[in-house]
């Protein structure tokens, strides 16, 4: 089964650690560092991507599952913005 992610952060532990793996599904990212899009591209380039955070929430309603990889300090505003509270949310803990 494939299933449509979304990933909020496209840092190297994001790419390193979990995009990486979930190359089989389809990818959705988000992240306002233009150079991290075009790493996250490289690993999947036929995956669409932003660096508005509103423009990738507005589509949250056709994703199975979001990883939140973001800075920590980011993360409880980045859960709240997620609309459709029934979605599949993994958010990386702070260290």
């Amino acid at each position: 089964m494939i299933m449509k992610i979304g990933f909020i952060g496209l840092g190297k532990h994001s790419l390193r650690a979990h995009v990486k793996f979930l190359t089989k599904h389809e990818l959705v990212g988000f992240d306002p560092n233009q150079d991290s899009i075009k790493e996250f591209l490289k690993i999947v380039p036929n995956s669409v991507s932003y660096s508005n955070f509103d423009e990738f929430i507005d589509n949250e309603q056709y994703f199975d599952a979001i990883y939140i990889c973001s800075p920590d300090e980011h993360h409880i505003k980045q859960m709240k913005s997620i609309k459709n509270q029934t979605k599949h949310i993994f958010c990386e803990k702070p260290p």
